[in-house]
């Protein structure tokens, strides 16, 4: 192929990755590498230790409100998602769910819908 143009994108390599990322492909020096930190003014992450459906879906309608834009709930238990979903859909809160138990195509079409979405409700396990 000649001499193409390459890149190689990942959001957390190390120094040692990125070098190791470098000798996989066989990309000489000079190689330029971009690297702009972590920080994400746009997001933010915030945890709260919740007991309890009834708890879960209070604290999550404040902050729903008080901060419009899409938002992605994490959920340690698929069986903890289900029913917080279903909680949401008896209070008509539109949200997209991703989790292991979906196929392939769902959780595509499910990330896919929701980073299109301006205001998309995202719950998930990690």
């Amino acid at each position: 192929l000649g001499d193409p143009v390459t890149l190689a994108a990942t959001a957390t390599a190390t120094k040692e990755v990125q070098r190791d990322i470098l000798k996989q492909l066989r990309l000489s020096e000079p190689t330029k590498i971009f690297n702009s930190g972590v920080g994400r003014p746009n997001l933010h992450l915030n945890t709260v230790d919740l007991y309890g459906l009834d708890a879960k879906v209070r604290s999550f309608l404040a902050f729903h409100h008080r901060h419009p834009g899409p938002q992605i709930v994490y959920f340690s238990l698929i069986g903890s998602l289900e029913a917080f979903s279903r909680e949401l859909r008896k209070l008509s809160i539109d949200h997209y769910l991703y989790h292991g138990q979906l196929d392939d195509r769902s959780r595509r079409r499910q990330q896919e819908e929701f980073l299109s979405s301006e205001r998309g409700v995202m719950i998930a396990t990690p």
